[in-house]
């Protein structure tokens, strides 16, 4: 088995496989030989028959169950030779496709060649026309618009930019330079919202508790209201910032749970009470609760 490229080494065979010509004393080896190669080579061409019978399955699960089938020795086998394998079976596969279209003909061409149904056995490329040909401009326009719809429904979020800033680490936060980062829709006093800053970057204690709390919430649970009361307020805004919609939407759907129709004479007090306690994540120690109730009243 040749695995070496710049071997010049030469056998020639004939239909039987059996070995008519022998170069080998003109042509020698100019290489060690290598066992590691040839069992990934042996490992290599099984999975990249296989690649090309099954196109679904996973390369990664694919070389595994071969790794562990094989008789060649890949006890030895690091990350270069899995990923070499990997690399054979993509472009194994790769040869098995088409070429890409490089102009609107070729395009033409590849659509009128594809035979795609729908589930009900009509035709699912409607949209291919030899004469007037794909009309893109209209596709152009329609994608500019859906950038356009993006970037308005998007662009809130580049203005919270500064402000997310100053919540991940208010203590990078140049106020005197920058001025104050925080959105005027979440605080309406500047000057005591900067005054306030001005005196969070210079709190040492704060800043060591910054750099050893595991997660942003616990840091800003430690903050003292006292002490910076404005600053607390808009962090308190910022995290109960919903970054989807599913927060929403899975209170929309507990709550039409809990007041149904036969529940219709729930007050808002209790409906709230409710709910909080479905949406918590909060866990009760309920034999610690039951420890301490007097079990005798």
């Amino acid at each position: 088995m040749l695995f070496n490229d710049f071997c010049q080494a030469v056998i020639y065979t004939n239909k039987n496989e059996e070995i008519v010509v022998n170069e080998l004393h003109k042509n020698v080896h100019n290489h060690l030989p290598s066992p590691k190669k040839v069992n990934r080579q042996i490992v290599n061409n099984a999975c990249k028959r296989k690649a090309i019978d099954d196109l679904y399955s996973r390369p990664k699960k694919m070389i595994l169950k071969e790794l562990g089938q094989s008789s060649a020795d890949c006890s030895n086998f690091d990350d270069t030779d899995i990923h070499k394998i990997k690399k054979n079976i993509y472009a194994a596969r790769q040869s098995l496709l088409p070429n890409l279209p490089k102009n609107i003909e070729e395009i033409h061409l590849a659509i009128n060649n594809m035979d795609i149904k729908a589930t009900s056995e009509e035709q699912f490329l409607l949209v291919n026309d030899d004469t007037t040909k794909l009309n893109c401009e209209d596709y152009v326009q329609k994608l500019e618009c859906l950038s356009t719809h993006f970037e308005d429904r998007f662009k809130d979020l580049k203005l919270l930019k500064p402000s997310i800033a100053f919540l991940e680490n208010p203590f990078v936060i140049n106020v005197i330079e920058n001025g104050c980062p925080i959105l005027k829709s979440i605080s309406m006093d500047t000057a005591a919202l900067e005054i306030e800053l001005l005196e969070l970057l210079e709190d040492e204690g704060l800043k060591q508790l910054k750099y050893s709390c595991h997660s942003l919430v616990e840091f800003w649970k430690h903050v003292p209201v006292i002490k910076y009361p404005k600053i607390t307020l808009c962090a308190q805004k910022l995290i109960s910032i919903f970054g989807t919609t599913y927060s929403c939407e899975s209170l929309y759907s507990t709550m039409k749970m809990i007041k149904s129709k036969h529940r219709s004479t729930l007050t808002d007090d209790h409906l709230t009470k409710l709910l909080r306690t479905a949406l918590t994540t909060y866990s009760p120690d309920f034999k610690k609760l039951i420890s301490k109730i007097n079990t005798q009243q």
